[in-house]
């Protein structure tokens, strides 16, 4: 039996190394697989972040978070100033919040009707500020 290994230790080698070799990429593949699942779960974690931060800001300014009446931009004699400008600041923060998503989540249907949604409550807005011109989002 030992003579007969010897014999074939040739072909055994080769047998086992090709065996190290298959068990190598398959480690590289999954060490691959990993970093990648990994990557997008992080990428996940950090849109539900910044959505959370942009859902608390909305919860603080409710009065906000579904547009406003734009006769109030056009008042000559406008006594709510101030709550123009909060309300430009919350919708640019708006805006920013769901570039950071979107580019964090490319693909992903839910956060993109997600983004539709909100940047839809505010399109009336956006397109006074526009001069007028509708406000299209290309990306979504």
């Amino acid at each position: 039996m030992f003579d007969y290994i010897c014999t074939k230790a040739d072909v055994i080698s080769a047998l086992a190394n090709s065996v190290m070799a298959l068990m190598a990429v398959l480690a590289g593949a999954y060490a691959w697989w990993q970093v990648k699942a990994n990557r997008e779960a992080q990428q996940e974690a950090t849109a539900k972040g910044i959505y959370s931060n942009y859902l608390h800001l909305a919860f603080k300014y409710p009065e906000f978070s579904n547009g406003i009446d734009l006769r109030m931009l056009s008042d000559e004699d406008n006594n709510q100033k101030d709550l123009i400008k909060k309300y430009k600041w919350f919708v640019s923060i708006m805006l920013t919040s769901c570039e950071e998503i979107w580019m964090l989540v490319l693909n992903d249907d839910l956060w993109k009707a997600s983004l539709k949604t909100q940047i839809g409550y505010h399109a009336n807005f956006l397109k006074k500020m526009n001069g007028g011109k509708a406000f299209i989002i290309r990306i979504l």
